[in-house]
Protein backbone atom coordinates (compact mmCIF):
# COMPACT_ATOMS: atom_id res chain seq x y z
CA UNK A 1 0.00 0.00 0.00
CA UNK A 2 2.82 2.58 0.72
CA UNK A 3 4.82 1.26 -2.48
CA UNK A 4 1.55 2.25 -4.49
CA UNK A 5 0.89 5.65 -2.71
CA UNK A 6 4.54 6.23 -3.25
CA UNK A 7 4.40 5.66 -6.84
CA UNK A 8 1.07 7.92 -7.19
CA UNK A 9 3.18 10.41 -5.20
CA UNK A 10 5.98 10.49 -7.62
CA UNK A 11 3.27 10.62 -10.52
CA UNK A 12 1.72 13.54 -9.52
CA UNK A 13 5.39 15.41 -8.85
CA UNK A 14 6.06 14.26 -12.78
CA UNK A 15 2.94 15.49 -13.81
CA UNK A 16 3.25 19.20 -11.84
CA UNK A 17 6.74 19.32 -12.79
CA UNK A 18 5.83 18.84 -16.76
CA UNK A 19 3.44 20.94 -16.43
CA UNK A 20 5.12 23.27 -14.80
CA UNK A 21 7.98 23.25 -17.25
CA UNK A 22 5.53 23.52 -19.76
CA UNK A 23 4.12 27.12 -18.79
CA UNK A 24 7.05 28.28 -18.37
CA UNK A 25 8.55 26.95 -21.72
CA UNK A 26 5.36 28.84 -23.81
CA UNK A 27 5.45 31.71 -21.21
CA UNK A 28 9.41 32.67 -22.52
CA UNK A 29 8.82 35.68 -24.93
CA UNK A 30 10.11 35.49 -28.57
CA UNK A 31 12.67 37.94 -29.47
CA UNK A 32 13.25 40.10 -32.52
CA UNK A 33 16.01 42.79 -33.40
CA UNK A 34 14.19 45.68 -35.33
CA UNK A 35 17.66 47.82 -37.47
CA UNK A 36 17.43 50.94 -39.06
CA UNK A 37 19.75 53.44 -41.26
CA UNK A 38 18.43 56.80 -40.05
CA UNK A 39 20.25 58.95 -36.96
CA UNK A 40 18.33 58.45 -33.98
CA UNK A 41 16.75 61.97 -33.77
CA UNK A 42 15.09 61.15 -37.28
CA UNK A 43 11.66 60.33 -38.10
CA UNK A 44 12.38 56.36 -39.18
CA UNK A 45 14.70 55.92 -35.75
CA UNK A 46 11.71 57.46 -33.69
CA UNK A 47 8.76 55.51 -35.86
CA UNK A 48 10.76 51.79 -35.57
CA UNK A 49 10.95 52.38 -31.42
CA UNK A 50 7.03 53.13 -31.50
CA UNK A 51 6.34 50.14 -33.78
CA UNK A 52 8.32 47.83 -30.86
CA UNK A 53 6.52 49.62 -28.16
CA UNK A 54 3.03 48.91 -29.60
CA UNK A 55 4.11 45.24 -30.68
CA UNK A 56 5.01 44.46 -26.84
CA UNK A 57 2.42 46.25 -25.04
CA UNK A 58 -0.47 44.52 -27.25
CA UNK A 59 1.40 41.23 -27.17
CA UNK A 60 1.33 41.23 -23.69
CA UNK A 61 5.35 41.12 -24.10
CA UNK A 62 4.88 37.84 -26.06
CA UNK A 63 6.99 39.58 -28.05
CA UNK A 64 10.05 41.28 -26.81
CA UNK A 65 11.86 43.49 -29.07
CA UNK A 66 15.36 45.43 -29.41
CA UNK A 67 16.11 47.87 -31.97
CA UNK A 68 19.35 49.46 -33.75
CA UNK A 69 18.94 52.46 -35.33
CA UNK A 70 21.36 54.59 -37.45
CA UNK A 71 23.37 51.40 -38.99
CA UNK A 72 24.10 49.89 -35.55
CA UNK A 73 23.73 46.30 -37.57
CA UNK A 74 25.70 47.67 -40.74
CA UNK A 75 24.71 48.87 -43.78
CA UNK A 76 21.39 48.15 -45.19
CA UNK A 77 22.91 46.01 -47.97
CA UNK A 78 24.35 43.95 -45.31
CA UNK A 79 20.73 44.24 -43.10
CA UNK A 80 19.05 42.94 -45.96
CA UNK A 81 21.29 39.57 -46.63
CA UNK A 82 20.29 39.23 -42.65
CA UNK A 83 17.17 39.29 -42.99
CA UNK A 84 16.71 37.39 -46.56
CA UNK A 85 18.95 34.17 -44.35
CA UNK A 86 16.57 34.96 -41.58
CA UNK A 87 19.10 36.48 -39.01
CA UNK A 88 17.54 39.51 -38.40
CA UNK A 89 13.99 39.41 -38.04
CA UNK A 90 12.64 43.44 -39.47
CA UNK A 91 14.35 46.54 -40.82
CA UNK A 92 13.06 49.98 -42.34
CA UNK A 93 15.89 50.53 -44.66
CA UNK A 94 16.44 50.99 -48.31
CA UNK A 95 16.19 47.76 -50.94
CA UNK A 96 19.72 47.29 -52.37
CA UNK A 97 19.18 47.39 -56.11
CA UNK A 98 21.87 44.84 -56.45
CA UNK A 99 19.63 42.34 -55.35
CA UNK A 100 16.95 42.45 -57.63
CA UNK A 101 15.80 45.41 -60.66
CA UNK A 102 12.88 46.42 -59.09
CA UNK A 103 14.39 47.28 -55.83
CA UNK A 104 15.50 50.99 -58.32
CA UNK A 105 11.68 51.97 -58.52
CA UNK A 106 10.73 53.81 -55.85
CA UNK A 107 14.04 55.73 -56.26
CA UNK A 108 13.39 56.50 -59.85
CA UNK A 109 13.48 60.58 -60.46
CA UNK A 110 10.23 62.36 -60.21
CA UNK A 111 8.15 59.24 -59.04
CA UNK A 112 5.78 61.69 -57.59
CA UNK A 113 5.58 65.51 -57.73
CA UNK A 114 4.53 66.32 -54.72
CA UNK A 115 2.36 65.13 -51.47
CA UNK A 116 -0.47 64.92 -52.78
CA UNK A 117 0.64 62.93 -55.88
CA UNK A 118 2.84 60.67 -53.54
CA UNK A 119 -0.06 59.87 -51.46
CA UNK A 120 -1.57 57.99 -54.44
CA UNK A 121 2.14 56.52 -55.99
CA UNK A 122 2.96 54.65 -52.87
CA UNK A 123 -0.29 53.90 -51.52
CA UNK A 124 -0.80 50.29 -50.29
CA UNK A 125 -3.37 49.65 -53.04
CA UNK A 126 -1.30 50.78 -55.74
CA UNK A 127 0.82 48.98 -58.54
CA UNK A 128 4.43 49.96 -56.80
CA UNK A 129 3.52 48.62 -53.49
CA UNK A 130 2.53 45.35 -55.39
CA UNK A 131 5.32 45.02 -57.05
CA UNK A 132 7.76 45.71 -54.10
CA UNK A 133 5.70 43.04 -52.52
CA UNK A 134 6.28 40.17 -55.12
CA UNK A 135 9.71 41.21 -55.83
CA UNK A 136 10.57 40.74 -51.45
CA UNK A 137 8.47 37.48 -52.06
CA UNK A 138 10.99 35.68 -54.11
CA UNK A 139 13.75 36.68 -51.42
CA UNK A 140 11.90 35.56 -48.34
CA UNK A 141 11.39 38.72 -47.21
CA UNK A 142 7.52 40.19 -46.38
CA UNK A 143 7.33 43.98 -47.65
CA UNK A 144 5.33 45.87 -44.89
CA UNK A 145 5.31 49.48 -46.71
CA UNK A 146 6.92 52.96 -46.96
CA UNK A 147 7.67 55.08 -44.42
CA UNK A 148 8.14 58.84 -46.03
CA UNK A 149 10.94 60.65 -45.28
CA UNK A 150 10.48 63.40 -47.27
CA UNK A 151 11.38 64.79 -50.89
CA UNK A 152 14.82 65.19 -52.36
CA UNK A 153 16.20 68.51 -53.77
CA UNK A 154 19.11 70.35 -54.80
CA UNK A 155 21.92 72.26 -52.16
CA UNK A 156 24.49 74.84 -53.62
CA UNK A 157 27.45 76.37 -52.72
CA UNK A 158 26.47 79.12 -55.88
CA UNK A 159 23.15 80.21 -57.14
CA UNK A 160 21.14 78.27 -60.12
CA UNK A 161 19.80 80.41 -62.65
CA UNK A 162 16.19 78.66 -63.66
CA UNK A 163 16.70 75.93 -62.41
CA UNK A 164 13.59 74.26 -63.68
CA UNK A 165 14.89 75.20 -67.63
CA UNK A 166 16.09 72.19 -68.57
CA UNK A 167 16.90 73.58 -71.97
CA UNK A 168 19.47 76.11 -70.46
CA UNK A 169 22.61 74.89 -69.63
CA UNK A 170 23.93 75.29 -66.42
CA UNK A 171 27.18 76.49 -65.67
CA UNK A 172 27.51 73.99 -61.93
CA UNK A 173 29.01 70.92 -61.15
CA UNK A 174 26.50 69.05 -59.16
CA UNK A 175 27.64 65.53 -57.53
CA UNK A 176 25.70 62.41 -58.19
CA UNK A 177 26.22 59.16 -56.75
CA UNK A 178 27.68 56.28 -58.13
CA UNK A 179 24.10 54.96 -59.18
CA UNK A 180 23.36 55.78 -62.91
CA UNK A 181 19.84 57.63 -63.05
CA UNK A 182 21.64 59.91 -60.32
CA UNK A 183 23.48 60.93 -63.02
CA UNK A 184 20.66 60.53 -65.88
CA UNK A 185 19.05 62.88 -63.63
CA UNK A 186 21.76 65.55 -63.39
CA UNK A 187 22.58 65.68 -66.72
CA UNK A 188 18.81 65.80 -68.32
CA UNK A 189 18.30 69.22 -66.26
CA UNK A 190 21.61 70.39 -68.23
CA UNK A 191 23.90 70.87 -65.12
CA UNK A 192 27.61 69.28 -65.32
CA UNK A 193 27.92 66.23 -62.83
CA UNK A 194 30.56 64.78 -60.86
CA UNK A 195 30.49 60.87 -59.04
CA UNK A 196 32.00 61.23 -55.51
CA UNK A 197 30.65 59.04 -52.77
CA UNK A 198 28.90 60.67 -50.45
CA UNK A 199 31.37 60.11 -47.21
CA UNK A 200 33.50 62.47 -49.59
CA UNK A 201 30.83 65.17 -50.39
CA UNK A 202 30.70 67.71 -47.81
CA UNK A 203 35.14 67.95 -48.50
CA UNK A 204 34.18 67.82 -51.87
CA UNK A 205 31.70 70.65 -51.59
CA UNK A 206 33.90 72.59 -49.54
CA UNK A 207 37.02 72.55 -51.87
CA UNK A 208 34.98 73.36 -54.85
CA UNK A 209 35.41 69.94 -56.56
CA UNK A 210 31.54 69.94 -56.58
CA UNK A 211 29.39 73.27 -56.79
CA UNK A 212 26.10 71.07 -55.19
CA UNK A 213 24.57 68.09 -54.66
CA UNK A 214 21.52 66.55 -55.63
CA UNK A 215 18.89 64.01 -54.27
CA UNK A 216 18.98 64.90 -50.22
CA UNK A 217 16.00 66.24 -48.66
CA UNK A 218 15.74 69.15 -46.24
CA UNK A 219 16.60 67.04 -42.83
CA UNK A 220 19.65 66.07 -44.94
CA UNK A 221 20.70 69.41 -46.21
CA UNK A 222 20.16 70.87 -43.10
CA UNK A 223 22.21 68.34 -40.98
CA UNK A 224 25.06 67.57 -42.99
CA UNK A 225 25.60 70.71 -45.12
CA UNK A 226 24.56 73.99 -43.70
CA UNK A 227 27.67 74.91 -43.64
CA UNK A 228 28.38 74.93 -46.58
CA UNK A 229 25.58 75.44 -48.90
CA UNK A 230 23.87 78.55 -49.51
CA UNK A 231 21.15 77.88 -51.57
CA UNK A 232 18.49 75.24 -52.02
CA UNK A 233 16.02 74.53 -54.19
CA UNK A 234 12.91 71.64 -53.49
CA UNK A 235 12.49 70.04 -56.99
CA UNK A 236 11.08 67.13 -55.48
CA UNK A 237 13.37 65.51 -57.63
CA UNK A 238 12.89 62.28 -55.78
CA UNK A 239 11.10 60.44 -52.59
CA UNK A 240 13.13 59.67 -50.00
CA UNK A 241 10.87 56.35 -48.77
CA UNK A 242 12.50 53.46 -46.73
CA UNK A 243 11.13 50.43 -47.24
CA UNK A 244 9.45 48.09 -43.61
CA UNK A 245 10.79 44.80 -44.09
CA UNK A 246 10.11 41.45 -42.12
CA UNK A 247 12.09 38.14 -42.52
CA UNK A 248 9.56 34.99 -43.56
CA UNK A 249 11.14 33.43 -41.06
CA UNK A 250 10.39 35.67 -38.42
CA UNK A 251 6.78 35.62 -39.96
CA UNK A 252 6.16 32.55 -39.71
CA UNK A 253 7.25 32.22 -35.77
CA UNK A 254 4.11 34.98 -34.54
CA UNK A 255 0.79 34.01 -34.32
CA UNK A 256 -2.11 35.25 -36.67
CA UNK A 257 -3.18 37.55 -33.46
CA UNK A 258 0.35 38.71 -33.28
CA UNK A 259 0.82 39.05 -37.64
CA UNK A 260 -2.57 40.76 -36.91
CA UNK A 261 -0.87 43.52 -34.03
CA UNK A 262 2.61 43.76 -35.87
CA UNK A 263 0.66 45.02 -39.29
CA UNK A 264 -1.15 47.59 -37.67
CA UNK A 265 1.60 48.61 -35.49
CA UNK A 266 3.70 49.45 -39.21
CA UNK A 267 0.89 50.80 -40.69
CA UNK A 268 0.05 53.18 -38.08
CA UNK A 269 3.72 54.56 -38.96
CA UNK A 270 3.46 54.54 -42.13
CA UNK A 271 0.47 56.19 -42.38
CA UNK A 272 1.68 58.92 -40.07
CA UNK A 273 5.03 58.99 -41.85
CA UNK A 274 3.48 60.79 -45.01
CA UNK A 275 1.69 63.63 -42.75
CA UNK A 276 5.35 63.77 -40.58
CA UNK A 277 7.59 63.98 -43.51
CA UNK A 278 5.66 66.97 -44.75
CA UNK A 279 5.98 68.85 -41.79
CA UNK A 280 9.55 67.61 -41.42
CA UNK A 281 10.65 69.05 -45.05
CA UNK A 282 8.78 72.59 -43.98
CA UNK A 283 10.45 72.44 -40.43
CA UNK A 284 14.04 71.95 -42.00
CA UNK A 285 13.21 74.25 -44.79
CA UNK A 286 12.42 76.98 -42.15
CA UNK A 287 15.82 76.03 -40.34
CA UNK A 288 17.48 76.53 -43.72
CA UNK A 289 16.34 79.59 -44.19
CA UNK A 290 16.81 81.23 -40.41
CA UNK A 291 20.91 79.49 -40.94
CA UNK A 292 20.71 82.20 -43.87
CA UNK A 293 20.51 79.60 -46.84
CA UNK A 294 18.35 80.65 -49.25
CA UNK A 295 15.58 78.26 -50.31
CA UNK A 296 13.06 77.72 -52.82
CA UNK A 297 9.94 76.08 -53.49
CA UNK A 298 7.87 75.30 -55.81
CA UNK A 299 4.33 74.07 -56.48
CA UNK A 300 3.47 70.74 -58.47
CA UNK A 301 2.07 72.40 -61.11
CA UNK A 302 5.31 74.45 -61.48
CA UNK A 303 7.07 70.99 -61.31
CA UNK A 304 5.31 69.11 -64.00
CA UNK A 305 6.78 70.29 -67.15
CA UNK A 306 10.51 69.49 -65.41
CA UNK A 307 8.71 65.85 -64.25
CA UNK A 308 7.32 64.84 -67.50
CA UNK A 309 10.89 65.84 -69.22
CA UNK A 310 12.83 63.79 -66.55
CA UNK A 311 10.89 60.92 -66.58
CA UNK A 312 10.99 60.87 -70.35
CA UNK A 313 14.37 61.17 -70.93
CA UNK A 314 15.90 59.20 -67.93
CA UNK A 315 13.44 56.20 -67.58
CA UNK A 316 14.32 55.85 -71.64
CA UNK A 317 18.01 55.97 -70.81
CA UNK A 318 17.26 53.35 -67.85
CA UNK A 319 15.44 50.79 -69.84
CA UNK A 320 18.15 48.31 -70.60
CA UNK A 321 18.63 48.05 -66.30
CA UNK A 322 15.04 47.53 -66.15
CA UNK A 323 14.56 45.29 -68.81
CA UNK A 324 11.73 45.58 -71.20
CA UNK A 325 8.49 44.34 -69.25
CA UNK A 326 9.05 46.07 -66.47
CA UNK A 327 9.79 49.38 -68.35
CA UNK A 328 6.47 48.55 -69.77
CA UNK A 329 4.86 48.57 -67.14
CA UNK A 330 6.52 51.75 -65.49
CA UNK A 331 5.63 53.53 -68.70
CA UNK A 332 2.02 52.63 -68.53
CA UNK A 333 1.55 52.95 -64.83
CA UNK A 334 2.63 56.47 -65.19
CA UNK A 335 1.25 57.35 -68.58
CA UNK A 336 4.91 58.55 -69.76
CA UNK A 337 5.19 59.43 -73.58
Amino acid sequence: MLKKCSQVCMAAVCISFLICSASIAEAKPLLIRIGGQVPVDQMGSIAINEIAKEIEAKTNGAIKTRTYPASQLGDYVLMYEELMRGDLDMAMITAPTHVDTRFVLPWMPYPAKGWNDAKRVFDNRGWLVKTMTAAHKEKGVRFMGFFMNGFGGVGTTKPVKNILDFTTPKNIVLRCSPIAHSRYLVESLNFRSVTIPYAELYVSLQTGVADGWVGGNPAYNYTGFRDVIKYYYQINNEVNADQVLISEATWKKFTLEQQKIVTEAIERQNKRSFESAEAEDQKYIDLMKKSGIKVYTYTEEELAKTAEHVRSVVWEQMKADLGENLYKELVKEFNVR
